[in-house]
């Protein structure tokens, strides 16, 4: 016998799940006032070995080369487009900063979660008479984001973080792939 859940009882909150595609590469590529998108980038820590390790990729390396977080110096391609940076995680970590200013401009401290340098998750439940809908908070910090920054984010919506991750459905910005 499968036994059924009510949720009627369980909270239900507005999240939003923030996930600023290719990180480290984009923030790369902006430093250089290359598009994150379609320049072809990786930040490689010892790229002056073969074992070399792919911090980040582009969303350009990942689609044309199968380039992924992870891949290994002699995976990449001899091919003169590509560009390796070393990392930079004091810069990364003031953007990380930069990005959550934005976010709090939506939420106090206490509604914003960090998950990692380069995800964090939002509750947006008690903020809807100040900034209008879900939706249209995820979409204006989106647009605040890329405007401020030129960093593409993805925003999923959920009732929980969990839900927030797995239901993107809110699609990167103009031009921005898988």
């Amino acid at each position: 016998m499968v036994r059924q859940i009510d949720y009627s009882s369980v909270p239900s909150r507005d999240i939003l799940c923030v996930d600023v595609k290719s990180f480290f590469a984009s923030v790369e590529c902006v430093r250089r006032r290359l598009d994150p998108i379609s320049t072809f980038l990786v930040v490689m820590s010892h790229a002056d070995r073969a074992g070399g390790l792919v911090l980040a990729a582009s969303p350009a390396m990942k689609k044309v080369f199968g380039i992924k977080t992870g891949s290994r110096r002699f995976e990449l391609p001899d091919d003169p487009r590509i560009i390796i940076a070393p990392p930079q995680m004091k810069l990364y970590l003031k953007v990380n900063e930069m990005i959550l200013n934005i976010a709090k401009r939506y939420v106090s401290s206490e509604d914003l979660f960090v998950f990692s340098i380069d995800e964090f998750f939002m509750d947006v439940t008690q903020y809807h008479q100040l900034f209008g809908d879900t939706m249209t908070i995820a979409k204006r910090l989106q647009q605040d984001i890329l405007r401020e920054l030129r960093l593409f984010v993805t925003i999923g919506i959920g009732d929980n973080p969990f839900l927030g991750k797995r239901h993107l459905i809110l699609p990167r910005s103009i031009g921005m792939m898988a």
